[in-house]
């Protein structure tokens, strides 16, 4: 059980540490955090914008009930920050095929499951109403989630990191002494009761348990202006986010690919995905940004003990700001003892190599 004198450190600042580091503190915990440089949520956390998508699996699997508590917590946790630091008006998801358009009417038509959303969040729209919605010319219908949008997340990172510690290191290794566990980075030995180990996609470089998960690379783009200015989020087989001053376009993912650099063939991959949404089938001097993400077997994220007082928070794959909420949520109740917030057999799926999704 945790008492007020125990020191919680977490290993990496991106959104997943970030998030739990914040939620912690509020629960009145002593938190720290361990990033390898001076910005947290520098790497793959730090795009100029992100989305709060449902993306919705509407079945009774545990991926499927995962997606759905993660995506309520989500944005509850958002509008509950003392700043605002999202855009809350709504997300469209537009059928990318047949099979797609089948999906979406079982999600308003089809027989509720435990992953089904709640119906007062989502509704369908027709071609007009889509129009309408996005205020600019939308490809098709689509299905319309009110509490979807668009989140910042240089304006997250500065509310969250108020009055957390962060030490400035690379750790080296994690070993475990008679007071807790010792963190060695590059230059300093830090002392700790509990560790919690958030990162991201190098994960199996310091975690006691291997951890089964692939590593994709994607590129974003960002623009200033597009040929038709959608409104609010908009997804087909790719995403248009509007930001303060432009929009992010993504994305590519290419799986075991750890090229950083930036590549103007992935912009033509993104500006084809996007066009239906865009009309824009080439994009006019984009920037560009590249990350890497941890995807596990089972694609539900991992919050949970390694060993006692040993905790992981990793694997969020491309809904880091969606699944951080939750899975920091998991790690206080595990460590204060309290009812978790999703049912335990959801959290040990996500150990599983797979469970028939």
């Amino acid at each position: 059980m945790y008492d007020k004198d125990k020191v919680i450190t977490i290993v990496g600042g991106g959104i997943s540490g970030l998030t739990t580091a914040y939620i912690l503190k509020q629960a009145g915990m002593r938190v720290q955090i361990v990033h390898n440089s001076d910005t947290l949520m520098d790497a793959t956390s730090g795009n100029p914008s992100a989305m709060l998508d449902a993306r919705p699996v509407n079945d009774d699997t545990p991926h499927a009930v995962f997606n759905k508590v993660a995506f309520e917590y989500a944005y509850k946790f958002y509008d509950s920050l003392p700043e605002n630091v999202w855009a809350r008006r709504g997300l469209l998801k537009f059928p990318h095929s047949e099979k797609e358009a089948e999906r979406f009417d079982k999600m308003i038509n089809g027989k509720k499951t435990l992953g089904s959303f709640n119906p007062l969040e989502i509704k369908a729209v027709d071609h007009i109403s889509a129009n309408i919605i996005l205020n600019s010319p939308a490809p098709m219908g689509g299905l319309f989630f009110k509490n979807g949008g668009a989140v910042y997340p240089h304006k997250i990172r500065d509310v969250l990191s108020k009055d957390i510690t962060i030490i400035k290191g690379s750790a080296q290794s994690i070993e475990k002494n008679k007071d807790g566990f010792v963190i060695h980075t590059e230059n300093k030995i830090i002392q700790t009761h509990i560790v919690i180990l958030s990162t991201g996609y190098a994960i199996n470089d310091l975690c006691p348990k291997a951890m089964s998960h692939t590593v994709t690379r994607g590129q974003i783009a960002f623009v200033e202006d597009l040929k038709t200015n959608p409104a609010i989020v908009s997804c087909m087989t790719g995403y248009v986010i509007p930001t303060e001053n432009g929009y992010m376009l993504g994305s590519t993912a290419k799986r075991d690919d750890f090229d950083s650099t930036i590549r103007a063939e992935d912009f033509e991959t993104i500006a084809t995905k996007t066009a239906p949404i865009t009309n824009t089938p080439t994009l006019n001097d984009p920037i560009g940004r590249v990350g890497f993400r941890s995807n596990p077997a089972n694609r539900i994220a991992w919050a949970l003990p390694i060993q006692e007082n040993y905790y992981i928070v990793a694997g969020m794959g491309s809904r880091g700001f969606i699944n951080a909420p939750l899975c920091g949520q998991i790690i206080k109740s595990m460590i204060l003892g309290e009812k978790l917030p999703i049912s335990q057999s959801v959290i040990d799926a996500s150990l599983h190599e797979k469970y028939g999704i």
